[in-house]
């Protein structure tokens, strides 16, 4: 059986069937009041990528990149201040009000407890780096982890080496402007591929070389526009790449292409009764969008190694989690943000290797704790249930943090990616917005030469703007170099820009209903209806390709 619901926020109607309630009464909270869209959006918002400012840190008064420009409104520290025995969250602590909501006196914590200044451990030379872990010699790239000489790459990106421009990559090498691309070398503007070599602008081919503007092809060379080329042919289209205006034609050509070309309804390897995309080794998963390795999972988003968990955002390796953002290695965890290696934490944010904390903020190594306060053991469990029968009273108990506690202007959030909203929009709904700064957008006064082999050395000082928005922006030192091994035009619109051009090659994360068009079979695709690609079911997909 299924129920009926409409959203509290966009009014449209979503359903709850008999196994969501199996899983909302084990881990004691009530049926969700918003549709799994307003869900992620709520938060997405918590979650600010790739916007980085230069401030000072608030306790040691050095230098550091930051998520958080000075003048945001609370303090902020750098990595080596924030997990240092100079101070402690706890003397923020203070016991809980039942004559106020909850949610007012965790936003009254929250102003007053420091930030962390940047998501980016055990890295070398990678300050511009966030949401990262264990790279080398890495700039501007988010989502990341033991990866070495990258620039501009974001979304997940693990064990890859000399790459600029991608976005979901994993362990290649010399690579740019891909996305969903796997153990690939020396390619650019591949889309949905893996073990590719010397290649351009494929869709879902697999095993190929020396091969561009291809979809759909398996273990070929020399292949252009899915016919036999010869080696000459290859590499005069090759050579015609270093001009900037060849590769933009190209790139709109190759967008065309793959309107034309059959599309599988999903990418699911290894999966067993899933319903998602791009989603491997996975067992009763519904709604899972870019995953691996799960198990009794739904609504979950960018994940690896979950367990018995709902409505999750770029979750690794935990269990009985639910509306969670960015928790790894958690174990029973509810409605938590940015947390690692706990267990037991309810309505906390920026926690780690702690257990038993509600509402917690800033802690690390605690146990048994509430708005930052400690307890007994007797009397946490004791007042734990007083303030969560406090929520139901006044409705709060079962919902996510509210948009309106995010530490983030909207439009600065992976939010505004997968929901847009307008300025007046988020400002009508008490959301922070930031405004362009006119110094951001001054006029360029340089300009790039089309082919590579023409740009200087001194590009490097130039003040560039881009060609879409207007926006300044800097090519590097080791950016330019890669250009130039691998012969490639500098590019000539900001990062924002060029992420959200590779963004439009990513699936959205929805599901529709439609019919196969080949067979006619009921499935459900990331492709709706009014899209002009043809969507095939698996058996039908495979028999294209032999």
């Amino acid at each position: 059986m299924k129920q009926i619901k409409t959203c509290g926020n966009c009014k449209k109607s979503f359903e709850i069937v008999d196994a969501d309630l199996d899983f909302y009464s084990k881990i004691s909270v009530p049926q969700p009041t918003l549709c799994p869209d307003c869900r992620q959006q709520r938060r997405l918002i918590r979650r600010n990528e790739k916007n980085l400012y230069l401030r000072t840190c608030d306790m040691c008064k050095k230098k550091v990149v930051s998520i958080y420009p000075d003048g945001c409104g609370f303090l902020v520290y750098c990595a080596n201040c924030w997990w240092s025995d100079k101070w402690d969250s706890s003397k923020y602590g203070r016991g809980f009000d039942f004559s106020k909501p909850f949610f007012e006196q965790f936003e009254q914590l929250q102003k007053v407890v420091p930030r962390l200044a940047l998501q980016n451990q055990l890295s070398e030379n990678s300050d511009y780096t966030n949401h990262a872990k264990a790279n080398k010699n890495c700039y501007m790239c988010m989502d990341i982890a033991c990866c070495e000489d990258c620039y501009y790459c974001t979304n997940f990106v693990p064990y890859c080496k000399n790459c600029v421009d991608c976005v979901a990559i994993q362990n290649c090498e010399l690579c740019y402007d891909c996305t969903n691309t796997k153990k690939s070398y020396a390619s650019f503007g591949l889309s949905d591929s893996q073990g590719c070599t010397d290649s351009a602008f494929l869709y879902e081919c697999i095993g190929c070389e020396k091969c561009i503007l291809c979809t759909n092809l398996r273990h070929k060379k020399y292949f252009i526009r899915n016919r036999q080329a010869s080696k000459e042919e290859y590499e005069k289209l090759r050579a015609e790449l270093t001009s900037y205006a060849k590769y933009q034609d190209c790139r709109k050509e190759f967008i065309e292409i793959m309107k034309r070309a059959p599309h599988k309804y999903c990418f699911l390897k290894n999966c067993e009764n899933v319903i998602g995309d791009h989603v491997e080794n996975a067992k009763n998963a519904n709604h899972v969008f870019y995953g691996y390795g799960s198990k009794d999972v739904k609504f979950v988003y960018d994940f690896g190694e979950m367990k018995d968990c709902y409505d999750l955002t770029e979750p690794w390796k935990g269990e009985l989690q639910y509306e969670t953002h960015a928790c790894n290695d958690g174990y029973n965890l509810k409605f938590v943000s940015i947390a690692w290696d706990n267990s037991y934490l309810t309505y906390c944010d920026l926690c780690f290797n702690s257990h038993y904390l509600f509402g917690c903020i800033g802690m690390h190594n605690r146990r048994h704790y509430i708005l930052n306060k400690e307890y007994s053991k007797e009397e946490y469990e004791k007042l734990v249930p007083r303030i969560i029968d406090h929520m139901k009273k006044t409705k709060e108990w079962g919902e996510f943090f509210p948009m309106q506690l995010s530490t983030f202007p909207y439009n600065e959030t992976v939010a505004q990616e997968y929901y847009p909203l307008t300025r007046e929009k988020a400002l009508s709904l008490g959301l922070k917005w930031k405004d362009r700064e006119p110094r951001e957008y001054q006029k360029q006064t340089y300009k790039t030469p089309d082919n590579i082999a023409d740009v200087p050395a001194s590009i490097t000082n130039e003040l560039l703007a881009c060609e879409s928005c207007g926006k300044n922006f800097k090519i590097v030192a080791q950016e330019l170099a890669f250009y130039k091994q691998m012969n490639l035009p500098a590019p000539r619109k900001c990062f924002d820009c060029r992420h959200t051009a590779r963004m439009s090659f990513r699936n959205p994360r929805k599901l529709w209903p439609r019919k196969c068009d080949a067979c006619g079979a009921e499935i459900q695709s990331v492709y709706e209806k009014s899209r002009p690609e043809k969507i095939y079911c698996e058996p039908c997909y495979l028999k294209l390709l032999d």
